[in-house]
Formats: structure tokens, sequence, C-alpha cells
């Protein structure tokens, strides 16, 4: 058999020789391929936490999920959030940023004397599931994922949110416990129809000593 060792380079590998060669063509595009390689995987990651708390929900009722998402987010994030209190605002802002780049969010950013408030209009997570009629308040697809069918103050006193994205207040508890001068708000983003809606998730991010929540 033919060892095929030209197969293990991938768009980064390929990127960098591009860029030894001086070829700025191939090496965007190697770029644009490399940032484009992980999406898929993302966006079906996203989806397996779905499925998994729908049926969670289903099998064990509504404060399982939440039970469940504190659990996840604290063995897998108290630690890491716990690390970011040593950093400056600035520092904080381009954590935050980094995040919502790497989960191919849109957002703006607007930065204040008190705070910096990053506001996400299209989430690639909850926010692109919901655009995409994924949720069992569209009915838009197939593939019918939770959401709360009653309003809770972990839900932030709504009904519909996405199962998925109740990790966003439990956040709020973490940061809280950890120290770290964040605080996320959800939005839905999109109507049932998947059309944009002025109603956006934020990560407020106060300077230190000026929290106010």
């Amino acid at each position: 058999m033919k060892r095929r060792d030209d197969l293990l380079k991938g768009p980064k590998e390929k990127a960098l020789e591009a860029v030894r060669k001086g070829d700025k063509e191939g090496a965007r595009r190697q770029i644009q391929e490399l940032y484009e390689d992980f999406h898929p995987l993302h966006d079906r990651y996203s989806e397996w936490c779905s499925s998994l708390l729908t049926f969670i929900g289903e099998h064990l009722g509504e404060e399982a999920v939440l039970k469940a998402t504190q659990r996840l987010m604290d063995e897998i994030y108290t630690e890491r959030f716990n690390q970011l209190k040593n950093l400056d605002h600035p520092g904080l802002v381009e954590a935050f940023v980094r995040m919502h780049r790497s989960h191919y969010s849109q957002f703006q950013v607007k930065e204040g004397p008190e705070k910096t408030v990053i506001t996400i209009t299209g989430c690639g997570c909850g926010g692109r599931m919901m655009k995409e009629g994924k949720y069992d308040n569209t009915n838009r697809h197939p593939v019918m994922w939770g959401t709360t069918q009653k309003a809770y103050p972990w839900s932030y006193d709504k009904k519909g949110m996405p199962y998925y994205c109740i990790h966003s207040f439990v956040m709020n508890d973490i940061f809280k416990k950890v120290g770290v001068p964040v605080e996320t708000k959800y939005g839905f983003q999109y109507d049932p129809d998947g059309n944009p809606i002025d109603d956006p998730c934020t990560y407020t991010i106060y300077r230190k000593g000026k929290e106010s929540r």
C-alpha cells in the first residue's frame, strides 16, 4: 500500500508553506479554510448538547435540565473563569470577544468609562439553532430540541428559552462566585420564523470597582 503523508497536511501547514513561498493568494485561501474547518464540528457539538439536554428534560423534567447544566458548567468552566479574575479590563474584553469569534457569532462592542458591552446579534450556537428552526417553539425543522415550557428565574423569566442557552444564566452564578465582573443577559435574537429581531444577548464587562449588579 502507498503511504500518503501528503494527507497529513492541513490548512495550517499549507498556509505556512504558502507564506514561505510568497504565495499570498494561496495563504489567504488556506487561512479561510482553516477558519471554516472547525465550523461543522462546532455546530454538531452545540446540537449534541441540545439533544442531550432535551432528553433530560423529557425524562426527568426541566429542573433536571438546570441541574445538569450547573454540573457541566461547574466542572468544566469554574476553573477557567477563576483564571479570568486576574485579567485587566482589556484582557477580559478580549477573552469574551475571542469566545464569540470562536463561535462564529455576529456581535458589536461598545466601550464606556464604567463598562464594556458586547452585544450578540447573531450567536453561532443557540442563536444559530433558533434561526434554523431547530427548537420546539418554531416547528420549522424535523429535529425539535427543547425550550422552557414555563418562565423560570434561571430562564431570565422567559418561556421558550432553549435548554442549550440556560448556561448563560449559570455563568452569572459562576462569575459572582469567582469574582469576575461580568454579567450576561439572554435575548432570543430571532423570531419563530427565523427573522432577526432586536433582542440580543449581552455581556456586560464592568471595570473593576465599578460593578453595578
